[in-house]
């Protein structure tokens, strides 16, 4: 059995999820296990036994704390906004760099659902690559729907940043910000203590926090609750390590393009 077990240790990575492939005959010699094809994988788990799942308790914990700080502030935005100044008209420039404003949360979620249809479910990049998919699309549903609710005229359309539910959609949170923030927090979650450049990623999201306001589409307080929500979506994402596809799927995986071909 110690045998075994390290045998088991020296093929396959655990602390990565990359197991080697090694003939059949070498596993049928060792352990008995009968011969059925030419390459077999002992290392394979189960996703769902393979990933760490935290408790539901600390899960909900977490999920409350950051719904409550992320609805908090908000809610307190706006007052803050009008006691400070900080929401103010800038000079209008969409022109040179500035004009990438669009293509950015685009790219990246095009890029993480790309990943993860390639990918799939059975490693890290690919559930890391579903993470930020599923982030950014529930980033940006919640703040459309939050945009039509409140109704917060943009600097585009009046110079007062305290008209609000005036109704159609507004400008209160910003869904580009939201998205892009949402989109790398589980890359920067998953691989920041192995890779520290990869925070680096966090300057997306404070490109679009300037841009947006540059180009007059959004107030202050706009991107910087984009920004709030975002990283609560995707951080709940990251800390749930457990893809909502998981349970959607038949068996809880998908064998993505890359594994498949």
């Amino acid at each position: 059995l110690f045998h075994a077990n390290l045998t088991f240790d020296l093929l396959c990575n655990t602390k990565y999820k990359k197991p080697q492939y090694i003939d059949a005959q070498f596993l049928e010699a060792l352990y008995g296990i009968p011969e059925r094809s030419t390459l077999v994988n002992p290392c394979f788990v189960s996703p769902r036994q393979d990933m760490p799942r935290p408790r539901s308790s600390a899960l909900r914990t977490v999920a409350f704390a950051l719904a409550s700080s992320t609805l908090g502030l908000l809610m307190l935005l706006p007052s803050m906004a009008r006691a400070s100044g900080l929401d103010h008209r800038v000079t209008k420039d969409t022109g040179g760099l500035y004009s990438l404003q669009d293509a950015v949360p685009v790219s990246l979620s095009l890029l993480a659902v790309g990943c993860a249809w390639w990918q799939g479910t059975e490693d890290r990049l690919g559930r890391t690559c579903w993470e930020a998919g599923e982030a950014a699309f529930g980033s940006a549903v919640a703040t459309e729907g939050l945009q039509f609710i409140t109704g917060r005229q943009s600097p585009s359309a009046t110079g007062d940043p305290n008209k609000w539910f005036s109704g159609g959609k507004g400008s209160f949170p910003s869904t580009h910000v939201s998205v892009t923030t949402a989109a790398v927090t589980p890359f920067i979650y998953q691989y920041i203590h192995e890779q520290p450049l990869v925070a680096a990623l966090a300057l997306l999201p404070m490109y679009e926090m300037v841009a947006r306001v540059k180009a007059r589409e959004h107030w202050q307080t706009d991107v910087i609750a984009g920004a709030a929500l975002g990283f609560a979506v995707g951080a709940y994402e990251a800390h749930r390590n457990n893809p909502l596809v998981f349970s959607v799927l038949p068996g809880g995986a998908y064998i993505g393009f890359h594994h498949s071909f």
